[in-house]
C-alpha cells in the first residue's frame, strides 16, 4: 500500500501481484530444472543408488553438489567421494563441495594412480592431484594412467566407435604417441606410432 497525506491508502494493482508471483514461479522452476540427477553411495551403505537432483553448474561451469547431499556421501580416508551426475559423468567430490570431473573406467570414476587422476576438459585429457590442482593441463587427445612415473599420451589419435556403454574400452588408434612425467614434460617425445610407444614402455 502507498500512503499519501490527506488520501486513503492505495492497494497495489492486482495485476502487479499476479505478475510478481508468476515471475517468482518461473525462476523457481528454472532453478529446479538446472539441478542434475545424481547417483552415489551413502556413508554406511554398500550400493550406489540414485538420489535425485543434487548437482548444478556454478559460475564458470564448475560442478557443485548441494550441501544436503554432501553431508551423506561415503568419503574415503583421503576425504574424497565419488558421484555420478547425469549428462555429465563421474566426479570426485570433497566435503567442501569442490569437485573434479574425470573419465569413467569400468562403470566407476577414474582412479588416482601415483597421486594423479585423469581429467577431461573440452575433449582433452590432463591430470590433477588429490587437492584438485591441475598439474598437467588438458592438451592430449587421450592419456593412460601414470605407471612408474610415466603416462602414455597421444595427440591426433581417435577413439573407435563402439556400442553404447562400451566407450571406455574402445580402441584408441592413429596419431602420435609418447610419454610424459608427472610435470607434463615429455620423457619420450610424442612422435612415435602406438606400437613404437608401447615398446618404449617403462619396465
Amino acid at each position: 500500500m502507498v500512503a499519501h497525506r490527506g488520501r486513503e491508502p492505495r492497494e497495489a494493482p492486482a495485476s502487479n501481484i499476479v505478475y510478481y508471483w508468476e515471475v517468482k514461479g518461473i525462476l523457481l522452476l528454472a532453478a529446479a530444472a538446472a539441478l542434475l540427477p545424481c547417483s552415489y553411495r551413502k556413508a554406511g551403505e554398500t550400493e550406489i543408488a540414485p538420489h535425485g537432483a543434487c548437482a548444478s553448474r556454478a559460475g564458470g561451469g564448475a560442478l557443485r553438489i548441494s550441501e544436503r547431499h554432501l553431508r551423506v556421501l561415503d568419503y574415503g580416508p583421503d576425504g574424497l567421494a565419488s558421484v555420478f551426475v547425469e549428462k555429465t559423468g563421474w566426479a570426485w567430490v570433497r566435503r567442501d563441495g569442490a569437485s573434479i570431473e574425470v573419465p569413467a573406467v569400468d562403470n566407476g570414476p577414474d582412479a588416482f594412480s601415483e597421486g594423479l587422476v585423469r581429467i577431461r576438459r573440452g575433449g582433452r585429457i590432463g591430470f590433477a592431484d588429490r587437492s584438485f590442482r591441475t598439474v598437467v593441463a588438458p592438451r592430449f587427445d587421450f592419456a593412460w594412467p601414470f605407471e612408474k612415473g610415466r603416462a602414455l599420451v597421444c595427440e591426433g589419435c581417435a577413439t573407435e566407435s563402439t556400442a553404447p556403454g562400451e566407450e571406455e574400452h574402445a580402441p584408441v588408434t592413429g596419431g602420435r604417441w609418447g610419454y610424459i612425467d608427472g610435470s607434463g614434460r615429455e620423457v619420450v617425445p610424442i612422435r612415435l606410432t602406438r606400437e613404437e610407444a608401447l615398446a618404449a614402455a617403462p619396465r
